[in-house]
């Protein structure tokens, strides 16, 4: 009977354990100078970044879906096929491309964010 209690609550255990999600911290900053107001501080310097918290195991395309929320555009709505990128000048990750690969600085992934057409 102790036997079938230890190995019931060794199963709880692990099912908790895969059921908690790592979440990353996702810091998206601005990778030009299209003014957009999120990014800027009301003294018009800029340097503000979007912090974002996701699973690990989520994408690009789930980063750029939950950044639709946090920037207002002035007609329609943004749509997520904007790049985002490791540094403002390099090429543009695919949106296929998991969290876990990003490099990450002090345990934050950093990203730049250019919005073409805005």
């Amino acid at each position: 009977m102790t036997f079938i209690l230890v190995l019931a609550i060794i199963c709880i255990i692990i099912f908790l354990a895969f059921k908690w999600e790592r979440k990353c911290e996702i810091q998206v900053r601005h990778g030009g100078n299209q003014n957009i107001p999120e990014f800027y501080y009301p003294d018009g310097r800029i340097g503000k970044y979007i912090t974002l918290y996701l699973s690990k195991d989520k994408t690009i395309k789930d980063v750029k879906l939950e950044l639709i929320n946090h920037i207002k555009v002035k007609k329609g709505k943004l749509r997520p096929t904007f790049p985002l990128r490791l540094t403002p000048f390099d090429c543009a990750l695919r949106d296929e491309c998991s969290l876990w690969q990003l490099p990450s600085e002090d345990g934050v992934k950093k990203l730049f964010i250019n919005i073409p057409g805005w």
